[in-house]
């Protein structure tokens, strides 16, 4: 695993949300759930977490949990993500 410098970890913006809804995500290649995750001030944003064999859905609504909400993925997280679906892909991985 490469490191990364102080510097470059003062950047990593790690936030608490609320867990608003839980949904098993039908179209995921491994079981998961959807996660619709209340950040406050940062907006309400979807995640997908592959936590079906530990949690039921009626188990994560109202946990708090904690994630990277400026990581660089798969998907654009920047903007105020408020309809509860995936955010536009930006671009793929190599």
């Amino acid at each position: 695993m490469a490191e990364i410098t102080f510097e470059e970890f003062t950047q990593v913006e790690i936030r608490t949300g609320t867990i608003l809804e839980a949904i098993l995500n039908s179209k995921a290649i491994k079981p998961a759930y959807t996660l619709t995750i209340d950040f406050g001030p940062l907006g309400i944003k979807t995640s997908s977490a592959q936590i079906t064999k530990n949690y039921s859905p009626e188990n994560l609504i109202g946990l708090q949990i904690t994630a990277v909400v400026n990581f660089p993925g798969k998907f654009d997280w920047s903007a105020n993500n408020r309809s509860g679906k995936f955010p536009t892909k930006t671009h793929s991985r190599s």
